[in-house]
């Protein structure tokens, strides 16, 4: 990347930068703990609202994207599988 820009960057721009690497670091290393969904809105919907319901933090217990979801533990995992009804 350019360091040109990067010293240009506001206190913000580089914190969206570093979330969005970790969130995306975080989604290929979470792959072993996932579960498929449908790949459409409404899945994807019933999904965010089941792991809510248990408690899990967008971003930081579960990612929910392309027809999957991906958590950082095995028991999100688990709770989720128990719980999920779509």
């Amino acid at each position: 990347m350019n360091t040109h820009l990067i010293n240009t960057m506001t206190g913000n721009q580089t914190k969206i930068i570093g979330s969005s690497k970790v969130n995306f670091d975080n989604w290929m290393d979470w792959r072993k703990t996932r579960a498929r969904i449908p790949n459409n809105t409404k899945a994807h919907q019933a999904a965010k609202a089941c792991c809510e319901e248990l408690g899990l933090v967008l971003n930081k217990d579960y990612i929910a994207r392309y027809g999957e979801v991906r958590f950082a533990s095995k028991d999100g995992l688990a709770y989720f599988v128990l719980n999920w009804n779509y």
